[in-house]
């Protein structure tokens, strides 16, 4: 296996994750919406923020293609805006 083959696996490892972890986010920000419990939305809303910050941090780093960038800056801007919602500066 050559190296551009090992970057390639690895950088597609991060973009999968990236988007698992766009989507757990989105998760965790609908069930801060749905709670009636203070420390469940706050819960919740940390580990959205967390996940907001972690793909938004590691974005740059990576090389995704067009149907990608497309998807995950769509998630990313829906993740902002319920976090935003619930009450976030970003």
């Amino acid at each position: 296996m050559n190296f551009e083959r090992v970057k390639s696996n690895a950088n597609q490892a991060i973009v999968d994750f990236l988007k698992i972890e766009l989507s757990l986010a989105l998760t965790f920000a609908d069930l801060a919406f749905t709670t009636s419990d203070p420390g469940t939305r706050d819960r919740n809303t940390a580990n959205a923020k967390k996940a907001y910050e972690t793909v938004s941090a590691k974005l740059p780093k990576i090389e995704l293609s067009a149907a990608e960038a497309a998807q995950v800056q769509k998630g990313l801007e829906r993740l902002k805006s319920a976090l935003r919602s619930l009450g976030e500066n970003l």
